[in-house]
């Protein structure tokens, strides 16, 4: 009976080690997923195509571009009715930060015939989709 008790604390406390892993891992992946943090990424669009960032998203972002490519991409965003505005130009080297209000999208276009190379960081915004779409 002595050593009955014993096993059972033994794999009380081996139980609980897990349980509480699983509890931290859960708890970090969901401040990461409702945007407390930065996310850095390079993003690749092929020639005539275009780089979604967002949309239908409850909070706001903010997301500064970099083009690390050789062509030039244009940047606009578009609205919860699919009505895009255009931005502007980023050629080779150029950068630009801009806030996307929620329910909005940041789109990259890749309009040259080279493949472009944007790289981000994305602050806030909550889950954020992401697509490519073709021209």
């Amino acid at each position: 009976m002595h050593s009955l008790k014993r096993l059972s604390a033994h794999s009380a406390s081996s139980l609980q080690r897990p349980l509480v892993f699983c509890f931290v891992a859960c708890c970090v992946g969901f401040l990461g997923i409702v945007g407390c943090g930065t996310t850095n990424s390079t993003i690749s669009i092929s020639e005539g195509e275009r780089f979604v960032l967002g949309g239908n998203q409850s909070g706001g972002f903010q997301v500064e571009l970099h083009n690390v490519g050789e062509g030039p991409v244009e940047i606009a965003t578009l609205d919860a009715d699919n009505e895009m505005v255009m931005l502007g130009v980023l050629n080779s080297g150029d950068e630009l930060s801009i806030r996307i209000p929620p329910q909005m999208a940041a789109v990259i276009l890749n309009a040259s015939d080279l493949p472009a190379q944007v790289a981000a960081k994305i602050r806030g915004g909550g889950t954020l989709g992401m697509r490519y779409d073709g021209d």
